[in-house]
């Protein structure tokens, strides 16, 4: 694989979003717990050898040749699909990136937010209330910061996935496997 560094134009600009669900009162209740890093950076692979990117052509996108990949993309090389485009303001990582993307670190946690969302009841009379959301999103609040993702586990609360978005632009180099330099 060819690997690329990508990291953040400005400070606390990195966005981590983890995502939970439960059933309460007989109704999907998503939480997001989100938090603003004051830096971040990730690593994304491009497959470089026939073999990755025949893997890449048969699980990731469909097709049975690159050179029928590259021609409905309407672009030359593989690079132009899996690097994100250096002019977008925002990049959301997980998202686009799936299994070709590594974490290398965030750090300095600057700001965090709990927000609870309630699927498909809005308009029921037994819909939850708002004060009911906010109640559950203080509490799940209060248990994070007391036991992180093992009080979340211990009290219903599936984790379903984890986004990262950089905001206010980024940039994106070849990484020359020393993570020292990052």
């Amino acid at each position: 694989m060819k690997r690329y560094v990508v990291t953040p134009q400005n400070k606390k600009s990195v966005i981590e979003l983890q995502t939970f669900t439960k059933e309460i009162k007989g109704h999907k209740v998503t939480m997001v717990y989100e938090e603003c890093w004051r830096w971040g950076s990730f690593i994304l692979d491009v497959p470089e050898t026939e073999a990755e990117v025949n893997e890449w052509l048969k699980e990731e996108v469909n097709y049975d040749t690159l050179a029928e990949c590259l021609e409905d993309y309407g672009v030359e090389t593989i690079e132009e699909i899996l690097l994100p485009d250096p002019t977008e303001d925002v990049l959301m990582i997980t998202e686009d990136y799936g299994t070709y993307f590594e974490i290398v670190e965030t750090w300095d946690g600057c700001a965090s937010d709990f927000r609870a969302y309630c699927h498909g009841s809005e308009d029921s009379e037994d819909a939850l209330s708002e004060e009911e959301l906010e109640q559950i999103a203080e509490e799940f609040s209060e248990g994070w910061y007391e036991d992180y993702i093992e009080w979340a586990e211990a009290n219903g609360w599936v984790e379903d996935y984890c986004d990262y978005e950089i905001h206010g632009g980024f940039e994106i180099k070849e990484f020359n496997g020393d993570y020292s330099e990052i």
